[in-house]
């Protein structure tokens, strides 16, 4: 049975639509689990933390980005989901992980030749330094970063928390402790000049800038929400025939960076445009054949982070590459595209109603130099609804994230190794139903 009693974001312009904000939530709270985020632009910052946490006994939050909408007048957010206290269980941490994988070293002296030049700002990292990747992915590693109050939990479906950026040992002791359980784990927004801390997690009012805040929930989502945007195939599906740690050796007959390198050229695409794209592969496993061929909805897609066309391997920016046998796709996207929510997702009003809620994050590009209407559309307004007003939508709980999710569901709620997205304009999140 789901814990899940209200979610909903809502827009506000001035303090005071925030204090009779804060006075809904808390007469919605009573003895129940508050788990929220705001916007690190909303005004008097520390009185409105402490305005929003006291709404509960327990509250788990954290400070984030704002949401990536076009408005005429400006405006925060804060995003909030109401669970009851005996189908959840909070958790917090001050350590997620190690940090990002880094692969062979640093070569900024060494001479580039033209082939190499789309890899500019790829890492230029080394691929053949001496890695003990056995000891480097053993996944017992990770159990010594699963937070103390869930080393008892057995009966946990889902998880929901928020983190900082090195939360990949987190996502897998989770994982390994509860295989059957889902997660869904936002990167908090950066707060370095808002708060003086790399990152702003919050529970019960009292701030952590590491590790990672969250909810243990005895129920399962319903399903997972994915979606990809701006990404632009350039090759069919390649077999995986190596790879080793997050390296990939070799795929189909070829090998992977000079693979690239002619799809790049068979599109002719200009050096200069190709310098302002980012790549990514799709992977999806071979035994889903055509209907995942067909639907273009990829379990994974991660960035290529390093790659010489010299050596003839990549590397992405997951703890592993994808598994030989596997198949994967090419993609890029431009850096300067930005990132926009999928309104064929969300409530068009404040009174819609819904048997399920949705729980999600949208991975924003701030990479992206301009704001057209066209890609910054909106959640619909209401023609008759004043300008200046609150808007709130109901049953969509939304965050927007500059670092990127963990997303772990499969297709109908089914449990897979948990992996980190981090493809500007991809929203991922989980639906669950309403208590």
């Amino acid at each position: 049975m789901s814990s899940l009693v209200h979610a909903s974001t809502s827009l506000l312009r001035t303090r005071a639509q925030f204090v009779r904000f804060v006075d809904h939530v808390q007469a919605i709270c009573k003895s129940r689990v508050l788990f929220y985020t705001l916007s690190h632009d909303v005004p008097d910052l520390e009185q409105s933390v402490k305005q929003l946490t006291s709404c509960a006994r327990e509250s788990i939050g954290c400070l984030s980005g704002p949401l990536p909408l076009k408005r005429e007048s400006s405006f925060f957010s804060c995003s909030v989901a109401v669970f009851e206290e005996d189908g959840c269980r909070p958790f917090s941490s001050l350590k997620t992980g190690e940090g990002p994988v880094q692969v062979g070293r640093w070569h900024a002296y060494r001479k580039k030749n033209d082939e190499d030049v789309i890899f500019d700002g790829l890492g230029g990292q080394r691929l053949d330094a001496d890695v003990n990747w056995e000891e480097l992915w053993n996944s017992k590693s990770s159990s010594r970063f699963l937070p103390q109050e869930l080393q008892d939990t057995t009966n946990t479906q889902s998880f929901l928390y928020f983190s900082d950026s090195s939360s990949w040992n987190l996502a897998s002791a989770l994982h390994e402790h509860l295989p059957q359980s889902q997660q869904l784990g936002i990167v908090a927004s950066s707060t370095p000049f808002v708060t003086g801390q790399p990152f702003t997690l919050v529970r019960n009012g009292k701030a952590q800038s590491t590790g990672a805040v969250g909810l243990a929930l005895q129920s399962p989502p319903l399903d997972k929400v994915l979606r990809f945007d701006g990404l632009v195939q350039i090759t069919p599906p390649l077999p995986v025939r190596k790879a080793e740690g997050n390296l990939i050796h070799e795929l189909g007959d070829s090998l992977p960076a000079r693979i690239l390198l002619k799809a790049i050229q068979d599109h002719e695409l200009p050096d200069a445009q190709a310098k302002d794209l980012d790549y990514y592969i799709g992977i999806r496993d071979a035994t889903e054949g055509e209907k995942t061929h067909v639907t273009k909805l990829f379990p994974k897609v991660l960035r290529i982070v390093a790659g010489s066309p010299s050596q003839g391997s990549i590397a992405v920016e997951e703890v592993a590459a994808p598994p030989v046998g596997s198949l994967v796709e090419f993609y890029y996207r431009p850096k300067s595209s930005s990132a926009h929510l999928p309104l064929a997702l969300l409530p068009q009003t404040c009174n819609a109603t819904a048997s399920d809620m949705l729980i999600g994050a949208l991975v924003d590009n701030l990479d992206s130099n301009h704001l057209e209407s066209s890609s910054l559309l909106s959640l619909s307004e209401p023609e008759d609804r004043e300008k200046s007003a609150t808007e709130t939508y109901g049953s969509s709980f939304l965050v927007s994230t500059e670092h990127g999710f963990v997303l772990s569901a499969g297709p109908r709620g089914k449990a897979l190794t948990p992996w980190k997205c981090t493809v500007p304009g991809t929203f991922g999140g989980l639906r669950f139903p309403l208590l």
